[in-house]
């Protein structure tokens, strides 16, 4: 009976750490405390600068009540592309609002991911950062016109 109880005491007595061993314990502990506290590890991505536009086209065109047309572009860098309605002329008043959408090609047509119903102006009606890649213009009637409408737009971009 008192056998098993001295064997306890001593099986207590060798796991408890001395000396060197305890310093050596606590040292390797603060060190992994402190690896795991210490600065984010974590990578991250750099950031990049769009390219301002370089090149400058023009996509003048006739579209009819209800009508639409498309126009494909490529953007050759990483950068901003602007898009202005520069005038329009025909039945309506040259202040006419028409709807413009910037997108991807999609068959016989362009999906436009970025809408604006605009008038004619002087200052761009839509920015937007686009990568490498081949891009549409889309002009369409927003249901303002009341005869056939020329328009003249301006598409700069990298």
């Amino acid at each position: 009976m008192f056998g098993g109880l001295f064997i306890g005491a001593r099986v207590r007595q060798l796991m408890k750490p001395r000396g060197k061993t305890a310093a050596l314990c606590a040292a390797a502990g603060l060190a992994l405390l402190t690896t795991a506290c210490g600065k984010n590890n974590s990578p991250t991505t750099p950031t990049r600068t769009p390219a301002s536009p370089t090149a400058s086209e023009r996509y003048v065109s006739t579209m009819g009540v209800g009508g639409s047309s498309f126009y494909s572009f490529s953007v050759s860098q990483y950068g901003t592309v602007n898009v202005t309605l520069t005038a329009v002329s025909g039945f309506d008043d040259p202040s006419v609002a028409i709807g413009l959408g910037l997108g991807v090609p999609s068959g016989f047509g362009c999906t436009a991911s970025t809408t604006a119903t605009v008038s004619a102006g002087s200052t761009p009606q839509i920015t937007n950062v686009y990568e490498v890649g081949v891009y549409c213009l889309r002009v369409y009637d927003v249901g303002n016109l009341s005869g056939p409408l020329t328009f003249d737009v301006t598409i700069a971009h990298p």
